[in-house]
Formats: structure tokens, C-alpha cells, sequence
């Protein structure tokens, strides 16, 4: 799509699911969402600047978590949309669930092995090493994204690095992602 860096959006608070209560995502018809893998960065302090380097990208996160983002599904109308049309369309979910916190001296969110399971049957493996320029770099072009347009970032804020492996269609099923030190997120789709 000629897209050279990442893309922010918005993540609203009122679809945040916590992972411990193993969510029914029971809202959903089969096919009507997406399902991704992501990593998330709880920022800790309040951002109004520009970040000049990926350490201090890094110093300003409180916790990384496990993210599955379930955004609607717009496959079927991609061929016919305009460029922009299929950005606005992904970049933002109304839907995600957010694993246990850890802090970010005790793990490195680029050796984080992730993979996702549908009944058993392995969708994808990845790793959050994949974005380019890894993921301190990546989280600091999409902060410096979002203070550029004027936006104060505060503290307790989400930050999700975008879908990390392949995207799917939340088809009926019992789903299982495992995100190594990060622990896993379960859920199902009925």
C-alpha cells in the first residue's frame, strides 16, 4: 500500500477485555472480526515531546503486555476501498484483550516468541523481532506520530506495535496465544 512506517490509531478503553477473565467474544458472528497478535506498551509518564531515541521510548514504558486486537473484518470490501478507506478501517479496534503486565527490564519485547491456535491447529508463529528497526524503535515513531499531531499521550495509555505475524478471520473456535515470558491469552469465538 506504499505505507513506509507504522500508522497510529485508536484503541478505546470501554473494549478493553482482561485475559484472566478468558473472554467469550460472544458479540461477534463468525467471520464479522479479525484476530492479531500484538505487544503492548503501557506508557508510564505523560508525553507532549518528541522522542529523540529509542532508549527514551524505552524509559517511558511501565508494562508490556500481551495484546490480541479484534478488529472488524473488512476483507471482503478491501478490492473496492481506497487506500485510506482500508487504513481507517484497521487502524483502530473497538475490541482487544489485554494479558498480565511485566516489567519492561524483564523481558525483550523483540525475543518475545508469539504463536496463535485455533482448536489446536497452529495459525502462526512470529516474533515481536519482526517490525522493522525492532520494537523500541517501532514504539518511538508511532509516540512521535501522535505528539507531532498535537495529542498529549498520559500515563496509563496503551500502545499497541500493530498485528505482529498474520492477520485472521475470528472464525468459530477456541483460540489460544502463547507469548513466551509474556505468558498466553485465551478466549473463544462461538
Amino acid at each position: 500500500m506504499g505505507i513506509e512506517s507504522p500508522l497510529t490509531g485508536v484503541l478505546f478503553r470501554s473494549g478493553w477485555l482482561n485475559a484472566n477473565d478468558n473472554p467469550t467474544i460472544s458479540s461477534l458472528t463468525t467471520g464479522s472480526t479479525m484476530v492479531e497478535t500484538e505487544l503492548g506498551f503501557i506508557v508510564g509518564v505523560d508525553i507532549s515531546y518528541k522522542i529523540l531515541s529509542d532508549k527514551q521510548a524505552r524509559d517511558a514504558v511501565a508494562a508490556i503486555v500481551p495484546v490480541i486486537e479484534l478488529p472488524a473484518n473488512y476483507s471482503d470490501q478491501m478490492g473496492t476501498m481506497a487506500v485510506t478507506d482500508t487504513v481507517a478501517s484497521n487502524v483502530g479496534s473497538s475490541r482487544y484483550i489485554v494479558g498480565t503486565r511485566a516489567e519492561p527490564g524483564d523481558v525483550e519485547p523483540n525475543q518475545i516468541r508469539i504463536s496463535i491456535k485455533r482448536d489446536d491447529e497452529l495459525l502462526h508463529q512470529t516474533s515481536g523481532g519482526i517490525v522493522n528497526g525492532g520494537q523500541w524503535h517501532n514504539l518511538r515513531i508511532l509516540l512521535n506520530q501522535i505528539t507531532s499531531q498535537g495529542y498529549v499521550i498520559r500515563a496509563g495509555s496503551l500502545v499497541i506495535s500493530g498485528a505482529l505475524g498474520k492477520v485472521h478471520p475470528g472464525l468459530k473456535g477456541n483460540y489460544s496465544a502463547d507469548f513466551g515470558k509474556l505468558g498466553s491469552i485465551e478466549f473463544e469465538v462461538p
